[in-house]
Order: structure tokens, then C-alpha cells, then sequence
């Protein structure tokens, strides 16, 4: 099933669009002409000079190229592609590297000795090329071209003041081109993939749009009209159950997926089973899993990373039980303007993003939260993540003070979330968490309510009812990709009953009833009283039914008392 033009209404999914700023003509060709909307490759600063730059080790027989790859799923994608690309192209050898989430973001000083030493007093041309990382690699680079090898950055982060002497090709880089802030770093591989294929005159790079749409969402992208185009054009090749990886379409066969695929399907059944490889500290599995042609190995590995994934799920589940009890330890209002810290065991070192989120997530005023592990090297591994309600404050400003002052050895990510690292003294962290906490009442002293958003006023994109809890209206925008999910309002239903989960008693199943109809809809970590005998609005989304994906309930963000 693809989900263009014939069988859809595309009136809701207009009125959708407007309400998040599209203009009519990024309407039009998002929905209609969906190749206009991709733009040129060649208007990626450096794209060309990049893929002229690997041409050159590719035709040649004697060289060797490093892929070094991220360990989330835009790094897995990023690896996967121009590894592909690259090893039916190149005359040399091509090894793709993945680090594990343990030894930190970014190229690393080991990596790279480990290069030189193997290719020392060869005269070998070498090439290292750094895919969604390498950006903040200032030392790294420096080594290896200190040891006559050469570096390409092909990564779509932030850079800083002083950026590695290489070419670089950055969404974010020191061009400051902001019509590529929206790419991802699989994006800016695909590009220069693009213009490099096109070197050979060959032009088949489509088949590797299902990658691109994993990495736009994997990555929570903005949805540009770009992304918008190629996350659809991705997840049509999907839904044709032909992707050029055996192993991508046994996972989409194996959730049940097959000819049916939406993008909310890839956000929370898709990309997390290929992420928790990552936290899990084994993302050469997710990539095991997408270059594996053999169906019977390919469901070996999905129950290998299924059983990750619920390895993964339990940890979270426990962090959220140490964080619940370290937040009740603190006094009443003192995390409305402080830092939230928590020093986790090693077991814990793939979910600190997740622990981070999860703490703004149970304390909805606390500005900033960050997680960390401790390495067998001596440093604290972690991830920070800012309340996006607070505008004013900035990952990467607070994060560039700390390195400057020595606090932080590293550190990369985006405004609202970052991963770093640190030596792991204890008297290092204090201080760290002090700046923080410095830096949170210093930012909030020098701004107005202007910089909270506000969340009072309910917004919602159109009302709805009983009828549209179904396929055919699913079908009518969720074809669409977005960061934030429409928000629907279903008015004035009567609240018949509701009971508390026997597995968890925050999650609640509510008994409402409309014009004679009666729908159980589940509430799924409702801190607030039950609400019974009572008239109500309810604000949320239509999706699949956990239950049975033949059937549709609505997702409740909020209920309102009439």
C-alpha cells in the first residue's frame, strides 16, 4: 500500500498542515509532487568536493577506507548506506566501524591509533570518513593527519569555534547555511552519495530512501517539506515489502507491518527495536540484521534484538523507580530551578538519554536533568537533556562553558539534548552540577515569561467522534509524518467508570459513552485522580488499539471537565 493521491481525502491533512505553518505551495508538493520538494544535492556545501574526495580512494586499488559510524539509528543508516555504496564502487578494501555507546560519542583517540599502527611504513592511502559524528573531533583528526591519513566529516551536528582541519561536510558546519539545518547526518550521506554515484553515471539512489526516512525520524528531524518527501517516497518502498535489506523487511514482517506501514509505525515499533542495539551496546547487530540476506539467520537476529529490546525496557523501568524515589527525596519547589542529577551503574549506560527524559517527564517544572556512568577509563559517560518548555535554555551554550573551564572533556548533541563526557571525580561532578544550577537561575533572571512556553491553552486541530475512531480516518492524515502527533477533540462524553491496570495502577481503562455509543479507552500513566459520573472533553490522537491494530482508540493527552 503507498498513500498517494486515489483513495485518500486530503482536506484533513491540509487543514493539519496549516495549523503548523506549511504555506500552500509546500502543501501542494508534499502531497502532490513530492519530488519537488527534495532538493539538489549539490546545494550541501562541500557535497561535491566530498564525493570527488572518496571517488579518488575508490579508484584506487591499493587504498583502504574507514567508515566510522554513530551508534544510534541515524548512525546505523548513515554506515549502512555509504557502505553499501561504497563497496560496490571502491577498487580497495572498505571496513565500517561502530563504537559502543560505553566508549562515548564521536571518533575516538584509540580508533585512531589502532588505524595508524595497522597502517604504519605501508604507504597505503588511507581514508577515514566520519558519518553522523566527527564534527567536534578537533584532536582525532589532528592524529591522523599528523600520520599522512586523510579525514572526511560527513555529520550534521553543531560545530564550534574550532571545527577539524579536513573537509567537512556539516548540515550545522561553519558554512552556517540554515536551509540544511534540517538534515540528519544519514541525509547528508545520502547527498553526497547522490553526487558520488552520479560520478559513475549512475542514478538508483532511491532504493535507499527507506534508511533516510528511519534516520529523519529516528533522529525527531524537523519535518521540512524535504523531510516530509522523503520519509513518504522511504516509507512507500517500505509498504512494497521490497526493500533492498532482507533483514528490514523480515522486522517489518515481524511487527506485523507488512503493506500496512505508517510513520508512527517506524517511531514506536520500528526504530526502537534497531535503537535499543545501540543502547544495548550492540548496534553491530542492528547492522548485522540489515546486510543479512538469509530469511531464517534474519529471524534468528530479530529475536535477538527483541530480546534486547526487552532487556532495554526493564532497565527503564527500574531507573524510573530510582528516579521516582530520588525526586521524592528533594524538598518541595527545589527542582523548579536546580539540576537533576543521578550517578547510574554501568548496566544503565545505554539509557542515561532515556533516564534524563524520564525525570523532566515525571517533574514537569524541572528545567534540566543528565545521567552518567562510569567508564573503565575513569570518566563519567552521560547524556543531559533540557525541558523544551523552557526556551531559554540551551544544551550546547551551558555544555561549551563547562568544556572552556575544563569541567567536560567532550561533549555533542542538539539545543534540548547532548551527550558528554567528563573525568569521573566526584569533586569534578559537584561542580559541574553547581554550574548548572548557575546557569539555570542566571538564564531565568535575564528573561521574562518569554522564555516558558506556555501550556495553558488548549489547542487542538479539529473535533471529532465515535465514527472517527477508524481505519478509513487514520488512513486520512497518518500517512503524513509529524513531530507532534495531530490533537483531536472529542466533546462532551460522559464518564461511566474507569479501573486501574492490575500491572500498573497509573495506567487506567475509562468506560465513556456519546450518543448511546460506549468506547473503552485506555490512559497510560495518568498521575490524577479517576475521573467517574462525570462529563468530559477529551484531547488526543486516533491510533492503532494496542489490543488489536484492526481497531482504533484514541490516545488521550488531556481531559477537561465540562
Amino acid at each position: 500500500m503507498t498513500f498517494d493521491d486515489k483513495n485518500i481525502d486530503y482536506s484533513l491533512v491540509t487543514t493539519l498542515l496549516k495549523n503548523r505553518g506549511y504555506s500552500d505551495t509546500e502543501i501542494d508538493h508534499v502531497l502532490y509532487a513530492k519530488f519537488l520538494s527534495v532538493r539538489s544535492p549539490n546545494k550541501l556545501h562541500n557535497a561535491e568536493s566530498a564525493a570527488k574526495l572518496i571517488k579518488q580512494y575508490c579508484d584506487n586499488n591499493f587504498s583502504y577506507i574507514y567508515i566510522y559510524a554513530d551508534y544510534d539509528v541515524d548512525g546505523l543508516t548513515s554506515g549502512y548506506i555509504i557502505k553499501d555504496v561504497l563497496d560496490k564502487k571502491s577498487t580497495g578494501k572498505v571496513e565500517l566501524l561502530f563504537p559502543n555507546r560505553s566508549d562515548g560519542y564521536g571518533l575516538n583517540l584509540k580508533t585512531c591509533q589502532d588505524i595508524i599502527a595497522r597502517h604504519k611504513n605501508t604507504n597505503t592511502p588511507v581514508l577515514v570518513i566520519t558519518v553522523d559524528n566527527g564534527i567536534t573531533c578537533v584532536d582525532q583528526i589532528n592524529l591522523l593527519k599528523e600520520n599522512n591519513i586523510e579525514a572526511l566529516v560527513l555529520d550534521h551536528h553543531e560545530s564550534k569555534e574550532t571545527v577539524p582541519d579536513c573537509l567537512i561536510v556539516d548540515a550545522h558546519g561553519p558554512d552556517k547555511d540554515e536551509s540544511n539545518y534540517h538534515l540528519c547526518g544519514c541525509e547528508v550521506v545520502y547527498k553526497v552519495c547522490q553526487i558520488l554515484t552520479s560520478l559513475y553515471d549512475e542514478y538508483n539512489m532511491m532504493r535507499y530512501l527507506p534508511f533516510v526516512a528511519l534516520g529523519i525520524l529516528a533522529d525527531m528531524m524537523e519535518l521540512t517539506e524535504e523531510n516530509i518527501a522523503l520519509v513518504r517516497y522511504g516509507i512507500d518502498i517500505m509498504n512494497t515489502g521490497q526493500t533492498i535489506s532482507t533483514g528490514l523487511n523480515q522486522l517489518i514482517e515481524y511487527c506485523g507491518l507488512t503493506n500496512n506501514l505508517y510513520p508512527n509505525d517506524l517511531k514506536f515499533d520500528i526504530i526502537p527495536k534497531l535503537n535499543a542495539c545501540g543502547r544495548m551496546n550492540n548496534i553491530q547487530l542492528a547492522y548485522k540484521l540489515l546486510i543479512t540476506k538469509d530469511e531464517t539467520e534474519c529471524d534468528d537476529i530479530i529475536n535477538e534484538i527483541v530480546d534486547l529490546n526487552d532487556m532495554r525496557k526493564d532497565l527503564t523501568k527500574s531507573a524510573k523507580k530510582l528516579i521516582k524515589e530520588k525526586i521524592e527525596s528533594y524538598p518541595i519547589n527545589w527542582l523548579d530551578q536546580h539540576t537533576f542529577s543521578m550517578v547510574l551503574d554501568k548496566e544503565y549506560s545505554g539509557i542515561c538519554g532515556v533516564v534524563a527524559t524520564q525525570a523532566i517527564q515525571e517533574y514537569e517544572l524541572l528545567p534540566i536533568a543528565f545521567a552518567v556512568t562510569k567508564t573503565e577509563d575513569k570518566l563519567f559517560v552521560g547524556s543531559i537533556r533540557v525541558n523544551d518548555r523552557y526556551i531559554c535554555l540551551d544544551t550546547q551554550e551551558v555544555l561549551n562553558q563547562e568544556l572552556e573551564k575544563g569541567i567536560i572533556s567532550f561533549f555533542g548533541g542538539h539545543k534540548y539534548a547532548a551527550g558528554f563526557a567528563m573525568p569521573s571525580d566526584n569533586k569534578n561532578l559537584e561542580i559541574f552540577i553547581n554550574d548548572l544550577d548557575s546557569y539555570i537561575i542566571n538564564q531565568f533572571s535575564n528573561y521574562d515569561d518569554s522564555c516558558i512556553q506556555q501550556s495553558d491553552e488548549l489547542i487542538y486541530d479539529a473535533e471529532i467522534n465515535y465514527d472517527n475512531f477508524s481505519e478509513e480516518f487514520y488512513r486520512s492524515y497518518g500517512f503524513m509524518p509529524f513531530n507532534n502527533d495531530p490533537v483531536f477533540c472529542l466533546k462532551d462524553v460522559y464518564c461511566l467508570s474507569s479501573h486501574c491496570s492490575k500491572n500498573n495502577p497509573l495506567n487506567i481503562e475509562y468506560k465513556f459513552v456519546k450518543n448511546n455509543q460506549i468506547k473503552d479507552i485506555w490512559i497510560w500513566n495518568e498521575k490524577d485522580k479517576r475521573i467517574n459520573k462525570t462529563k468530559v472533553n477529551l484531547y488526543g490522537s486516533i491510533v492503532p488499539d494496542f489490543r488489536n491494530r484492526n481497531k482504533y482508540t484514541m490516545k488521550i493527552k488531556n481531559i477537561i471537565k465540562c
